[in-house]
């Protein structure tokens, strides 16, 4: 039996893994051209070439501003967060010369094209994920969808206990995956059982990897060198990046030995620093704290104690720090599996569930059947203005922690009469107030018969597939008419400009023609901008080709979003957090509070003025007649003896 076309790609912040399903049916790792199981995620642009690998570091630190590395964490924004020859560039698009270069591990001349799953973050939210998506499109990849970690973890740890094998019998289990790589914490407490994996709780940060003990430790190595030489090694970019090198060098060695010697250089000085395992552990303590909440949290969510758990499964390659396997073993009482390399498992999980979606794409039978329940880590809600206040708020209409498959229903409405289209703000959070939340889509609903009136239902319907990602649907009630509907993710490229990324990488790429290909799409959108209407002005007409008849409101960021009425929500389920947030100055609440400063400033002097009158009755002039304080007579009485 020839190898399957199933590959799983764990493309982390720091390392990428590559796993695909052999002959017997069952995960193995792919190793790069020169034998690594595990690949520096780092690409440097040079002028004609793209250099990857350890290469990309060697070159990076003589020129380090032509170095895109940690794109990941910049999956879901406008641009990669450093500039790459003095320009933004995409952080999906780096993503994608990094999975371009995996690929020709795994692919060669006649073979045909690999299927391919993508591991994310569970603490991703659908932007991001949607932005790994369209990265590994625009690698030229055959997508089949994308994973989360703890998942992907599972399955190759149900894999290895033989719970996906036809005839498993064995006792199901509830482990804690705790993955802590490069870039991300995710943390989750997943039942398994032949054939049946389901995440009872779920967890993450996606600022909280091995960077960040990179980073304090390198702050810390910076500090002694600063002490001794006057000289701080965080000014230029060049010797931040040797720093940087040295403290994850130095922190790797420590997993192993007690103390470390470090060499640090800067201008014309050198010293060699020596560091204890306690030292960086102390220094690094309140990344524990950050940790140990987090645990605690999932673990409230689930309902659960640790002592109903049975197993610690460590996924990345951060969990080889002592202190964090230490921290683990305290608050859970059980040793880590080890039966599975920590930076092996997400890959070999994707590879699996790959099979399992190409076998269904295929329509064939799969030997990996297994059923999977996973849950949102995110709430998906969606904007509308409060008009008390005139706040943009988030209504809720998919609780996180639902299990997915799931999908949810709405109902809005038309806000005039004849309106062609309705466009609709998605956001992921907790948060009544939409601020606080991200902004990950819009819906652009459109196609509406001519001459609607105001008022009319309209049902959309969100749904999440079982990897997580964004489906919505639109209808129009009453003439059970399906709509057209648009999905626009936000951070994520346009199409015609993905579609121009994809074939540039196709053929043979450098810095020069990226820049040359960026300096084309933004002199089309300033063109496209010149031609957008300000505010005050009807909507320009949608690619779709339905005018919007509903003009801009005065704030654009609220154009043709629902007023509270048009929003079948039950708002009593909202988080009450939200009715004490600060609200915006309008004329009522202005005399609200002049009304409430004069009445306050009245009861206060009054209060004052009959606390002075029981010290001295002198003062009472207007002889009010208050318990405890005589009458005040003028030229007689007390007043005319202290005269006298």
């Amino acid at each position: 039996m020839p190898p399957s076309r199933a590959v799983g790609i764990d493309l982390g912040t720091s390392h990428a893994v590559v796993a695909r399903i052999d002959e017997l049916g069952r995960s193995a790792i792919v190793r790069d051209a020169v034998g690594d199981v595990s690949v520096p995620n780092i690409v440097f642009f040079d002028d004609e070439e793209l250099v990857f690998g350890r290469a990309a570091n060697s070159a990076a630190i003589g020129e380090p501003s032509r170095a895109g590395e940690s794109s990941k964490r910049d999956l879901g924004q406008a641009a990669y967060s450093r500039a790459i020859g003095g320009q933004l560039l995409s952080a999906e698009f780096i993503e994608a010369c990094l999975l371009k270069h995996l690929a020709t591990g795994f692919t060669s001349a006649g073979s045909p094209r690999p299927a391919v799953v993508l591991s994310v973050p569970a603490s991703f939210n659908h932007a991001q994920r949607q932005a790994m998506f369209e990265a590994g499109q625009i690698a030229g990849l055959d997508v089949l969808g994308v994973l989360s970690d703890t998942i992907a973890s599972t399955l190759a740890f149900a894999e290895s206990q033989g719970y996906l094998e036809a005839d498993a019998t064995r006792a199901g289990c509830r482990i804690l995956v705790f993955d802590l790589g490069g870039g991300a914490l995710d943390v989750a407490i997943v039942e398994v059982k032949p054939k049946r994996i389901r995440t009872m709780a779920v967890g993450g940060d996606a600022r909280l990897g091995g960077r960040e003990w990179d980073s304090l430790f390198a702050d810390h190595l910076a500090g002694e060198f600063n002490k001794q030489f006057g000289e701080d090694p965080r000014h230029d970019m060049s010797s931040v990046r040797r720093l940087f090198a040295a403290a994850e060098e130095a922190k790797q060695t420590l997993t192993v030995r007690q103390q470390v010697r470090v060499h640090l250089e800067r201008a014309a000085h050198a010293a060699d620093v020596t560091i204890s395992r306690q030292t960086f552990e102390d220094v690094t303590e309140s990344l524990r704290d950050r940790i140990q909440r987090m645990l605690e949290l999932v673990l409230s969510r689930s309902g659960l104690a640790w002592r109903d758990l049975s197993c610690v499964l460590l996924v990345g390659g951060a969990t080889r720090m002592p202190a964090v396997g230490k921290l683990l073993e305290t608050l859970t009482g059980l040793k880590p599996a080890v039966n599975i390399h920590p930076q092996e498992a997400v890959a070999r999980g994707a590879a699996i569930y790959a099979e399992r979606l190409l076998a269904a794409r295929d329509g064939r039978s799969v030997k990996i059947d297994v059923e999977i329940a996973n849950l949102t880590s995110h709430s998906l809600g969606v904007e509308w203005i409060d008009p008390a206040s005139g706040r943009a708020e988030n209504a809720v209409v998919i609780q996180r922690g639902t299990e997915m498959p799931t999908t949810a229903v709405s109902r809005t409405m038309t806000t005039i009469d004849g309106q062609a289209s309705l466009l609709l703000r998605l956001l992921e959070g907790e948060s009544r107030d939409a601020e606080e939340c991200a902004r990950v889509a819009e819906v652009l609903i459109s196609d509406l018969p001519v001459g609607l009136p105001k008022g009319w239902p309209i049902e959309v319907q969100y749904r999440y597939d079982q990897s997580g990602r964004l489906h919505v649907q639109a209808r129009l009630e009453k003439k059970d008419r399906p709509l057209a509907v648009e999905l626009r993710h936000h951070g994520v490229l346009p199409a015609d400009e993905a579609a121009d990324w994809r074939k540039l990488l196709a053929g043979r790429v450098g810095l020069r023609t990226i820049l040359d290909l960026l300096g084309r799409h933004q002199k089309k959108r300033e063109e496209a901008a010149g031609q957008t209407p300000q505010p005050g002005a009807p909507l320009a007409e949608p690619q779709s080709g339905a005018a919007v008849s509903q003009a801009v409101a005065a704030d654009p960021d609220h154009a043709n979003l629902p007023d509270i009425e048009d929003l079948d929500f039950d708002l009593a389920e909202l988080s009450g957090a939200g009715r004490y947030r600060k609200q915006r100055l309008t004329s009522r609440n202005l005399t609200v509070m002049l009304v409430g400063y004069v009445v306050s400033a009245v009861i206060g002097l009054g209060l004052g003025y009959y606390i002075l009158m029981r010290i001295d009755p002198t003062y009472n002039w207007l002889n009010l007649p208050l318990p405890g304080v005589a009458p005040h007579h003028p030229g007689g009485g007390a007043a005319g003896q202290r005269s006298g």
